[in-house]
């Protein structure tokens, strides 16, 4: 079993239903709750379980060859705190695809002390996987959290890309709602923009919560597909 001692704070998700279909979602400033985007004024349509939780409000980035860097904003509603990112990275989608299923990247290493990883959870998608999470702080808290990845099939004449849901599935009660999604798309030649959205609803919940885990995520993604040594959070990483 792969185990990180980063003391801190566990993070939980939750999910929607699946689909074996996944249909392009470039979007871009427009999302409906029926699944549907406009993307540079081009319908799309999302299926259950992969489909954005709402487009992504945060700017993109600005510079020359468009920098490798990941922007937030945050806020909240009437039923949760939120976050949303957009960045860049000097890469190909599939680089981003493959680098997305790594155990490493998908768990909060920061603020998680153990965990298992099981892949081919739900066959229903190009790639789905479940971490249950250990946390020990002053109880010791568990969750699983179910990952689910999908791209357009192949032939299909759309715009490539690719999107990912997670939420927390079982666990404990201090965190009722930590869910997210992931688009990733070609911005141009050798450049993958992606969007983030998440979602929280917890006890004492923060911001800085979601922020610290998109950041690294981000961080991590990067260092990956550059084939730079993931970062270590303490000495025990690895």
């Amino acid at each position: 079993m792969p185990v990180s001692r980063n003391r801190g704070w566990g993070r939980e998700l939750g999910l929607a239903g699946a689909s074996s279909l996944f249909w392009v979602f470039f979007l871009v400033g427009c999302h409906g709750g029926d699944g549907r985007g406009i993307f540079k004024d081009k319908e799309v349509v999302f299926p259950s379980g992969l489909e954005p939780l709402e487009a992504s409000t945060a700017p993109v980035p600005e510079g020359e060859g468009k920098p490798e860097e990941l922007l937030l904003v945050d806020g909240e509603s009437e039923d949760y705190i939120w976050a949303h990112g957009r960045g860049y990275l000097q890469t190909t989608l599939e680089e981003v695809w493959m680098a997305l299923q790594m155990e490493e990247i998908l768990v909060d290493r920061r603020a998680v002390d153990e965990w298992t990883f099981v892949a081919n959870v739900d066959p229903g998608f190009d790639a789905s996987f479940r971490v249950h999470n250990v946390v020990h702080d002053v109880v010791t808290v568990e969750f699983d959290v179910d990952w689910r990845m999908g791209r357009e099939q192949e032939g299909q004449e759309t715009h490539e890309a690719l999107g990912v849901r997670f939420s927390k599935t079982e666990g404990t009660a201090f965190i009722t709602l930590m869910e997210g999604s992931i688009v990733a798309w070609p911005a141009d030649e050798g450049v993958v923009e992606l969007e983030l959205v998440w979602h929280l609803r917890a006890v004492q919940e923060k911001v800085t919560h979601m922020t610290g885990f998109m950041k690294d995520l981000f961080e991590e993604l990067r260092a990956t597909v550059h084939g730079e040594a993931l970062p270590m959070y303490r000495e025990e990483d690895g």
